[in-house]
């Protein structure tokens, strides 16, 4: 008996398996660019490549640091200050921002207690430090958080009676310009407000959109 073989079969075989292996390489190439990037800017593995790099973070700070200097500090009554930051939810720092603390600087020190330690931020101060910052993040396309400081530093006769440190309350604010924030935080296209256990933090989106302030309604 005779056995025909056909050679295109074998060929097509064989483009087949060359052509498996250059996908699983081409894949292989993608993942483990995914993972390289961040690892190369000191950053999580696991972290988006195409997320905000250190270099870019470091670069945004002092021009957000520059708007913020020209917000009215309402007779020295605020300092607002700009810095790099980064999340450490993912195995390394992810998530990179540049952090905006609005922090009392004169206040009524008799007012607080264990049960009241908090320090209202106004809703006019959010709302100028709101309307400085965001524009700088969408020219410099880095992602801005503001928040109030969490941990105010007071003389040792207060801060004797208090567990805790006083916090900048950016509540009352936050509902007056947004309305009322659902427990688990407010999520809308272009920015977000997290709460947690009554601490608010607004975050901008600006590293991948823009008419940030347009959809705050600010």
């Amino acid at each position: 008996m005779t056995v025909v073989v056909d050679a295109r079969a074998g060929r097509t075989n064989s483009l087949r398996s060359a052509g498996s292996v250059l996908a699983i390489a081409v894949m292989t190439f993608l993942l483990s660019g995914c993972f390289v990037i961040p690892l190369l800017d000191d950053r999580s593995p696991f972290d988006d490549p195409f997320g905000a790099s250190t270099r870019e973070v470091d670069a945004a700070a002092p021009q957000v640091q520059s708007a913020l200097d020209g917000v009215d500090p309402r007779g020295g009554a605020w300092s607002f200050e700009a810095e790099p930051w980064a999340d450490r939810t993912c195995e390394g720092r992810c998530h990179l921002h540049v952090r905006v603390t609005i922090r009392p600087v004169q206040f009524d020190l008799d007012d607080l207690t264990d049960a009241d330690r908090a320090v209202t931020v106004p809703a006019d101060v959010l709302r100028d430090v709101l309307t400085a910052v965001v524009p700088v993040g969408e020219e410099t396309s880095v992602d801005i958080r503001v928040r109030g400081d969490e941990g105010i530093e007071v003389p040792a006769d207060v801060s004797a009676y208090l567990t805790f440190p006083p916090i900048a309350d950016l509540g009352p604010a936050v509902t007056e310009l947004f309305g009322p924030v659902p427990e688990y935080g407010l999520d809308a296209e272009k920015y977000r407000i997290d709460e947690d256990l009554g601490e608010y933090t607004v975050i901008a989106h600006t590293r991948d959109t823009s008419g940030v302030l347009e959809a705050m309604g600010l």
